[in-house]
Parts: C-alpha cells; structure tokens; sequence
C-alpha cells in the first residue's frame, strides 16, 4: 500500500508477474488486484489496495485500504513510498506502525530524488523506524532483488509518534476499552480522530456499553483540548515525521549543480543547434514563398539571400536560447516543471486541456471508433451483403456457410446466430470485439500514458470547477470525454468516483447528453445538410439539458458534496512497460465485464423480435413519433433500433433525410431526440450492473420522457419562430 501515484501498482506487476485477477472489495465499488508470489519455496497473496494518504478514511479508496489491513490474519505491509516526498510516507507509515504490522518500506523513484539532489540515509532511517528501508526504481526493475529479500525479513516498526498528554491518556483509556486486540493503539487513535463506520462495527460486536464509554472518553478528551483531536494527533504524527526527515534528508547542492548542468547541455547546446536548422528550413520557405509571388527579392541577390536566411536562423536559435535561460536560470525551473506550472494554471492550463482532449478524441473516437471498427467489423468479421444475404469477412462469412449447411439458413438456429438485427455472432460478438475491443484498447493506452506523464490529475483539476456546479469533481470529466467514445466502457469507469451521487449523476449524464462516437459521426454527417443556425440550435439543446440536468440533480439528489482533493505529481516520461501492462490488465478487465452483457443484450433482443414485442413497442411509440415529434412513421424504427445500438438510429435517420423523406427542421428534431434517447441495450445492462435493476430503469425512463418533451419543444420553437434550418 501507499500514497497515490507512488508506483504501488508498477510494484505489485513486478512481483506478481500476469497472474492477477481485480475484483470489487465486499460491498464497495472500489477494486483490488490480487496476485500470487512465489517466494522461498512459499506461495504468497499479494493484495494491491487503493492509494491512501490517511487510515482516518476521506473516501471509499482510504475506507477499504484501512479495512484490508485491519482484516483478521497474518500480514505483511510493502509500504511504497515516494523517494521525494518522504515526509509525507512517514505521515502513512505512522499509522501502520500503530498498528503493530510488520513493514517494508520501498522508497520508489530513488533516481529523481538524487536528480533533485536528495539524498537519504536508509541505515539511518532503517534503524530509527526498525523496518527494513529498500530505494528503488520500480520502472527500470531496480531493487526488485532487495525487496524480496526484505519481505522475510519485515517486522513492526519501533518508531512511534508521541501525542500530548491529554491524548494519550485518553488512548490509554480506549485501548483498555478495546481489549486485546492486535493494533489496539491504532484503532484507538482512529476512534479519537473520527471513524463512523468502524465505530459501528465495533459497538455491533461489543453492545451499546461500548459506543456510549467511546463516546464519553472522546467528549473528556475534546473538553481538554483548545482544538479538535483529530486536528492534534495529524499535528503529532507531522511533527514525528518532520523531525524524522531531518535527521535522513540532507539536500546536496553539488548533485544538483551537476543536474542544472546536464540540463544546460542540452539547453544551450544540442537543442540550440535543432532550433537553427528549424530556423533555417523555415527562412528558406518563407523566402522561396516570397520570391515566387508579387514581392520580389531580386534585389538582395543571391549572397544576400543567403545571409538574410542565416539571420533568420540565427535569430530563432537566440529567441530560444533565451527562453531557455529564463526558464532554467531566471525562474530556476527545467521546462518538465514550466510545463508542468502551465498545465494547472486556471487560465494558461485551458488551451493545453482543449488539445490533450482533442488529441484523445482523435486517437480514441476517430481512429479507434473510426478506422479500426471499420477495419474489424468490415474485413475481419465482415457485414451482411443485402444484395446476396450473405455475411463477408475472415470470421462471420465462414462461420455463416458453414452454419448454413448444417441447418439452412431460414430456421431459427440460424437466426440466432446470424440475424440481421439480433444475431448472437453477427451482431453481439461482432459488436463486443470489432466495435468496443479497439476502442477500449486505445482509451485505456491512452489514459495509462496520460496517468503515467502525470497530467491526468491535472486534466480533472482544470475541469474541476464547471463539473462541481453539476454535482461532480474534476474526475468526472474523464468518464464524460471516454463516452465519446463508448458510453457503454464510460458507465463502467465511473467507479473512479468517490461517492454513489457523484457516480448516480454521471451516469445520468452519460446516458442522456453524451453520444458515442459512432453515433456522433452519423450526426455529423447529418448536420452537414443543416444550416448553421440549426446546427447551433443543436448544439445549444444538448449542452443546456446537459448542464440544467446535471445542475437539477445536484440540487435535488441527497448525499454529500463533491469534495475534490487531488494530489498533483510531477511531469516525467511514461514507461512503456507500464504502459503495456495497464492497458492489458484494464482491456481483459473490462472485456471479461463487457462481453457477457453484449451477448445477453443481443439474446434479449431476439426473443422479443421473435416473439413481437418489437413490433408492439413499435406501434406503441409511432403516435408520439408522428403526433409530438411531428416525424415520418418510418422513424419510429430508428429509435427502436436506436436501443439495440445507438448508430442504427441515426442511419435511419439519415437515410429519410437523404431519400427527401424527412425535411431539415424534421431532421434536426429527430437529431435532439436520438442523441438524448435512452442509451443502448448493452449500456442498460451495465447501467443495471452499476446501479442496480430499479434505478436502471428509473433513469431510462426519465431519460426516455425527457427526450421526447425536448424533441416536442424544439418542434414548437422552430414552428414559433419560422427559423429556416434547410442546407
């Protein structure tokens, strides 16, 4: 265990190798990687739990890394820490001491703390805190060796943090209330500093007695103190650790003189040369452009020419030059940290955002959802041809032959498997590999290089203050930006927000306002044929029902504010490995998730194809289509379809508006609705698996209403103001 972004999860893949499976911890949405290590000839779990910086919990995360430990059963606690920030460790590895867990404390990225000039005497810290002491460069596999040596070898710490005397009677006093029980001082300290939960859970095992003697211990205890207890044992445990790091921690100027200098040769002289070849290359054109249009050069001649495009060169090498001796000297920053500073500025930080998710999208939504669906859906599995009823592709087109001889391709068997709408292969399979597998592969690549580079906390923090007025933190924007991609991958990444709220509104969002990529490129192309003025009418719709639900549901959903704590770790270069790594371990996650509820979605859809509920639903909904959208008849089967997935709707759509059937103002009703209808089949199904069956249904329903009753007013509103939205 460990503080956030230390390096936990890189170290649990070096001693568990593949072999690990993630799993939800009882009655949480919050997920453990398991593993097993093999060590001495003994078979070992490992167990990576959230990041913590406390085990007084302030989220889910902290609340089931405490429970892990305080779990009945022989334990060994692999404490990583951050080599730069050991201070901060000490705050952690305190309260694991308390305890009484043996320990090792790793201290990963030991190569930037002696970059920054750090250096830390691990005997010395080694022998005050009694616990074996490992640096380490998780990355580079550096230490691995020594770690494992040291895990036999972990005992409780001897270093404690000592309380005033009014708090350590009165954990003297809970201890004794307690009994004996392994970490006693621990749990006492937690009960002083305020744990709910815990509190519960004792006074169930041990009766009322218990909660009403902690109670009056903790009312004694605050009676004594000018500040709250919780405010004074934190003070307690920093001033233990701030005395423990100055007698570890020495800072070498000469290693730092050393790094600026390194820095510096590259600064002033290997990128200086790159800028003057820009430079050069750049004059060149622009001097070429010139001389080829009305402004003639002629008279500078050929030497003069020359001499000018030198200048030029020379120059940006200098405007560079001196750029970099600000930002190395002048401000005593390395770019990393300038850029760094720029990501998280609240107005400098924007456009840099705007880009990172733009190029996501296009990585993402684009190529992914773009170019590798169709390559996989086309080629590799293969469509239905209409002209000769048969299936193409390396996958489905052999697949269907030879179903087809065995039991023809009119009967039910066949249908099943092959349907044109519902088919198990044909369209579950197909959806669940050719359609989600690349977009999944490349979103979880994607966010591990951002997550690695350290700006992903930056990308929430940016966002932070928009998503709060909707109920959410800044995490919330990256569920939101991957449901540009798949709504149905974003629903089930909202497990990274902390609280069912938070987690209840964006889904919402999700399901309402967000349209996945394949739909989105439909509408694209649709909105293409509409005037600028409707383009913007639908523009404004489904952002202003984004933001005004999402506004509503703050106001109206109970539980707490969506508090945003985040902590803000340095720029440094992605490990490819890591990479690697975290996107296989997320990909197969998701896809052992995933894939089920396609296949069961699409068998659902058959039965009630079969059995004519489709049908029913058709005419059921064809008088509001018609009546209330003011619609063709023949778009009532886009939005049925629309449920099985959310392009089919759109092409329906687009096909009436191409054929002369559907006119623009129709059009662009039809657009408002199809993007806020209710989301697919397969996005139900883990709408249902997040959520819950009652709430699943509740939100479609509300989603389904509401579409409807925006798409009607749009009608009415383009009725009112004989707005022309025609291409």
């Amino acid at each position: 265990m460990g503080n956030p972004n230390v390096g936990k999860s890189v170290i649990f893949g070096l001693l568990t190798g593949r072999y690990a499976i993630v799993s939800n911890y009882p009655g949480t949405t919050v997920e453990l990687s398991r593993g097993r290590l093999r060590l001495g000839g003994t078979e070992l779990e490992v167990i990576d739990t959230p990041g913590a910086n406390s085990l007084s919990p302030n989220s889910e995360d902290e609340r089931v890394a405490r429970d892990v430990l305080l779990e009945p059963g022989e334990k060994t606690v692999v404490q990583v820490a951050d080599a730069k920030n050991l201070r901060r460790a000490l705050m952690l590895a305190s309260q694991l001491a308390e305890l009484g867990l043996r320990q090792v404390l790793v201290l990963n990225m030991w190569d930037e703390a002696q970059d920054r000039g750090l250096r830390l005497d691990t005997e010395a810290l080694a022998g005050a805190l009694g616990v074996p002491v490992i640096p380490m460069v998780a990355t580079e596999r550096r230490g691995l060796g020594e770690l494992l040596a040291a895990i036999p070898a972990a005992r409780p710490a001897i270093w404690r943090p000592m309380y005033p005397g009014p708090v350590e009677h009165a954990t003297s006093e809970v201890e004794a209330l307690l009994g004996p029980v392994a970490g006693a001082r621990g749990i006492a300290l937690m009960l002083l500093a305020g744990a709910p939960l815990l509190e519960h859970a004792l006074s169930v095992s041990r009766g009322p007695e218990f909660r009403q003697s902690l109670a009056r211990i903790r009312e004694g205890l605050a009676a004594s103190l000018a500040e709250p207890p919780a405010l004074m044992i934190q003070r307690g445990r920093a001033a233990a650790a701030d005395e423990l790091v100055g007698r570890t921690v020495t800072i070498l100027r000469s290693q730092a003189v050393r790094s600026r200098l390194l820095r510096a040769a590259f600064f002033f002289g290997l990128a200086p040369a790159i800028f003057y070849a820009v430079g050069w290359r750049l004059a060149s054109f622009a001097f070429r452009t010139i001389s080829s249009g009305e402004i003639r050069l002629g008279w500078l001649g050929e030497t003069g020419t020359e001499l000018a495009t030198h200048a030029a060169a020379v120059l940006t090498m200098l405007a560079y030059s001196i750029s970099a001796w600000r930002r190395e000297y002048a401000s005593g920053q390395s770019g990393a940290a300038a850029l760094a500073r720029l990501s998280s500025h609240p107005v400098g930080g924007f456009p840099l955002l705007l880009f990172t998710l733009w190029v996501l999208y296009r990585v993402v939504g684009v190529f992914g959802a773009g170019d590798c669906v169709d390559f996989l859906e086309g080629k590799v599995f293969g469509k239905l041809d209409p002209a000769t009823g048969r299936y193409g592709g390396l996958v489905n087109g052999p697949l269907s032959r030879a179903l087809g001889r065995l039991v023809g391709t009119e009967g039910l068997v066949y249908a099943f498997f092959f349907g044109q709408h519902s088919g198990l292969v044909s369209k579950g399979l197909t959806y669940a590999i050719a359609i989600v597998f690349p977009i999944v592969t490349l979103f979880f690549a994607s966010f591990a290089l951002l997550e690695d580079s350290g700006y992903l906390p930056r990308l929430a923090f940016l966002s932070d203050r928009l998503l709060k007025r909707m109920g959410l933190s800044g995490k919330a924007v990256l569920p939101m930006v991957l449901g540009l991609g798949c709504g149905t991958m974003a629903t089930m990444t909202t497990r990274i927000l902390e609280t069912p709220r938070q987690r209840l509104i964006a889904i919402l969002l999700l399901a309402l306002a967000v349209p996945c990529s394949a739909q989105l490129g439909i509408i694209t192309v649709i909105l293409s044929g509409i005037s600028a003025a409707g383009v913007v009418v639908y523009v404004v719709v489904v952002a202003g029902m984004m933001l005004g639900v999402g506004w509503l549901a703050a106001k109206v959903l109970p539980g707490p504010r969506a508090d945003f704590l985040i902590e803000i770790p340095p720029f440094r270069a992605p490990s490819p490995r890591n990479v690697a790594i975290k996107t296989y371990y997320r990909v197969k996650w998701f896809m052992r998730e995933a894939v089920p509820l396609f296949l069961i979605g699409t068998v659902c859809l058959f039965v009630a194809e079969r059995t004519g509920l489709l049908a029913l639903l058709e005419a059921a909904a064809r008088p509001a289509v018609t009546g209330l959208l003011g619609l063709p008849a023949e778009s009532t089967v886009g939005f049925i379809l629309g449920f099985l997935r959310r392009d089919y709707g759109a092409v329906v759509i687009f096909d009436l508006f191409r054929e002369g059937r559907m006119g623009a103002e129709q059009a662009l009703v039809a657009l408002v609705v199809i993007t806020l209808f209710v989301p697919c089949l397969a996005h139900l199904f883990v709408c249902v698996k997040e959520l819950g069956l009652k709430k699943a249904l509740l939100l479609d329903a509300f989603v389904f209403v509401l579409a409807f009753l925006v798409g009607g007013a749009v009608r009415a509103f383009l009725a009112l103001t004989g707005l022309q939205v025609g291409g």
